[in-house]
């Protein structure tokens, strides 16, 4: 509250203090113990907007503190509900919001569970629908008549196919509605036991989600069509398939160019195949390199696939030290390179990834000091870069040594500078 400059007002202003650092201090994990406090510090709590956003944010359950003003508050009730995991803040969320259909659909989003408090008024079958289509889950807070309605469940699953899982029958058993619900989300098979032996549903669901393909029947997990489809859509959907499907050549080929970590689990004859090895480290860079054997790990054209898989890995996740490390590997590899047109397009290959490089040390989140440090830091590993590159020219013997190096010396540089950059900034 403002400063009162009274005795009575300093003496409320203190209590309120004392109360603020109570609860900070745990208190507020005691729902009594506030309900049960003293006036007049509670009356000044329980209607402090500030104070009870930020005791909702972290405990919930505290919204029962708040007065019926701040219950039917946007801003409390948002931060209560987005932090509700444990379903205890809903019963206390006032009667203007729940009548509020915008606000209800957006708690709904949130916490699907809220469904269940949405004042009679707003829930009609339009709500319904939305409803279920932002959050699959909140079909099973649904009348029965609604989710066996085989209207309203196609219509649901035609763009969130993973409320299938809650339909009822007959709904759940209409080959319409399952095809509804897997051309959405193949996934949705899981929950449509009965077409698990349907070839037309099964193909469809697995070309956009393999892993439905561990409950499908055995007869349609040996169709190699299948198995195809399924591993071009989910890599990890292989595990599921028979011995002679998961070391079958095209699946493989098909799930690596879906995620080359899946290398790790073939047999040792298709780790060999060289278009097998290209497709798989330009999916998965590193993480597929080292399951090759050496003779396709410095292999320059397996390489130059590697780094662009790492760098699409780097930018993903904004790992800098991932996208150093594909450097430092074209770098101290280029000597397997011996003629003049393979080392051009190592060059340039390593110019794209320091031009990424670049992009990704930008950072606006600095202080002044740490940008200007920053800066410095890019132009000296510039300038080492342009020594790394120029070295791929020199005569084949000397040059991997060189490089390693320049490496290490911009390493060192990049280091020392990143950790003052830190450190001031």
């Amino acid at each position: 509250g403002k400063f009162d400059g009274s005795a009575s007002g300093m003496m409320a202003n203190t209590e309120e203090a004392n109360t603020r650092a109570a609860i900070r201090l745990g208190m507020y994990s005691d729902r009594l113990a506030l309900l049960n406090m003293d006036r007049p510090a509670l009356l000044n709590i329980r209607d402090n907007k500030e104070l009870l956003t930020e005791l909702v944010s972290s405990r919930p359950f505290l919204l029962e503190c708040a007065s019926e003003r701040l219950r039917n508050d946007v801003d409390v009730c948002i931060a209560a509900i987005t932090r509700d995991k444990h379903k205890e803040c809903m019963p206390f969320v006032g009667s203007t919001f729940l009548k509020n259909r915008d606000l209800m659909l957006m708690a709904i989003s949130m916490r699907p569970y809220a469904f269940q408090h949405a004042d009679e008024a707003i829930v009609d079958i339009d709500f319904c629908e939305q409803c279920a289509i932002a959050r699959e889950e909140c079909m099973g807070y649904m009348k029965a008549e609604l989710r066996s309605d085989m209207e309203f469940v196609r219509r649901v699953v035609s763009h969130n196919g993973l409320a299938l899982e809650h339909a009822l029958e007959p709904a759940a058993s209409n080959r319409d509605v399952v095809l509804s619900a897997v051309t959405e989300n193949g996934y949705a098979l899981t929950y449509a036991k009965s077409f698990w032996d349907d070839r037309e549903i099964v193909l469809l669901a697995v070309c956009t989600n393999g892993l439905p393909i561990e409950h499908i029947s055995e007869r349609l997990r040996n169709d190699r069509e299948i198995a195809v489809a399924a591993a071009r859509s989910v890599a990890d959907s292989i595990r599921y398939l028979p011995d002679h499907l998961r070391n079958d050549r095209e699946v493989v080929l098909n799930a690596a160019k879906n995620d080359g970590i899946i290398l790790k689990g073939v047999p040792d004859h298709l780790k060999n195949d060289r278009e097998i090895a290209i497709e798989a480290v330009a999916s998965a860079g590193t993480f597929a390199l080292q399951h090759l054997p050496y003779h396709l790990r410095v292999d320059p054209t397996i390489l130059i696939h590697e780094a662009h898989g790492a760098l699409r890995m780097s930018e993903t996740r904004n790992d800098v030290e991932s996208l150093l490390d594909t450097i430092k590997n074209i770098i101290l590899l280029a000597d397997e390179a011996n003629d003049e047109a393979r080392q051009v397009d190592i060059s340039l290959s390593l110019r794209k990834f320091i031009s990424k490089l670049d992009g990704l040390l930008e950072d606006d989140g600095l202080s002044e000091d740490g940008y200007y440090r920053l800066e410095e830091t890019r132009r000296a590993w510039t300038e080492k870069v342009d020594e790394m590159t120029a070295l791929i020219y020199c005569p084949y013997g000397i040059m991997a040594k060189r490089a390693k190096r320049s490496f290490d010396d911009a390493s060192n540089s990049m280091a020392c500078l990143w950790d003052a950059t830190l450190t001031d900034g």
